[in-house]
């Protein structure tokens, strides 16, 4: 990991793993885009169900996971550079192109990606995200930062946590969300208010995105309930609106809907 100055800015070297990269050459690629918080590390589950069929790409933004801390804003812009970059590296043939897959905050990523950069993007599938800030949702991410610079890192956990689990998960595994919590420890203050700002910042487009795209949306989601996922899709040329159990984080809470939702979806042009 090194850093090196780019313009005006600092440019890092973004951090991501090829899983699978042994299997059949002509395999399609399949590239996982992080929550807010998470780390590559969090998608564990949904690579064991896409393994079988893709080469599956997982990647740390600035911030997450093994990518070194970011105290300053990273906005969206920043963000889909940083996924372009690792999508550069995975050296494609010219004529193939990628399916992209974000969780929450990496839903926007991924949306912004496939608006700026459809070409290298074949499919699109994004879970329990948002297009623009509603002033409730605004409201949401500010409670977190506020709770973080109240009462630091578990604060902010124990107040985004009811926004972001759906009550079956918390339910049936409370010694995960402990865990959790624990490792909210480890995200400093600086970082936790870069990610969050960063997460405020910039209205898609979702007009210009011409890509097919699945969007899903937990059935117990409060962060990001049905009627924003519902405006997507209608702003949107090629997508379609599914269901699916679990909360704002539902494809980590339940990855079987993977089997379910996702598989059948890139099946039908793929594999």
């Amino acid at each position: 990991m090194f850093e090196r100055r780019w313009g005006n800015c600092i440019r890092i070297e973004i951090p991501f793993t090829i899983h699978n990269q042994d299997c059949h050459p002509e395999a399609p690629w399949i590239v996982l885009c992080n929550g807010l918080f998470a780390g590559q590390g969090s998608w564990q589950a949904v690579v064991e169900k896409l393994k079988p069929f893709f080469k599956v790409v997982t990647w740390d933004g600035r911030g997450q996971g093994g990518s070194p801390g970011w105290p300053e804003i990273y906005p969206l812009a920043m963000q889909v550079e940083d996924l372009k970059s690792v999508v550069g590296k995975l050296s494609l043939p010219r004529d193939q192109r990628v399916c992209v897959l974000g969780l929450s905050n990496g839903g926007r990523v991924a949306l912004e990606f496939a608006r700026r950069y459809s070409s290298f993007v074949s499919h699109l599938i994004i879970a329990d995200t948002y297009g623009e800030l509603t002033p409730l949702l605004k409201l949401k991410l500010q409670s977190w930062l506020k709770a973080s610079e109240i009462g630091g890192a578990k604060l902010r956990f124990d107040v985004a946590t009811p926004w972001v689990f759906g009550e079956s998960f918390v339910a049936e595994y409370p010694e995960l969300i402990q865990s959790y919590r624990a490792h909210a420890e480890t995200i400093g203050p600086e970082v936790t208010a870069s990610l969050i700002q960063g997460a405020m910042d910039s209205k898609i487009e979702l007009e210009k995105i011409s890509t097919k795209t699945l969007v899903l949306v937990g059935e117990e989601d409060l962060l990001t309930p049905f009627a924003l996922h519902l405006a997507m899709v209608k702003r949107m040329s090629d997508a379609k609106l599914e269901i699916i159990k679990g909360g704002h984080a539902s494809l980590l809470e339940f990855p079987e809907s993977i089997d379910e939702f996702v598989l059948p979806f890139l099946k039908e042009d793929l594999i």
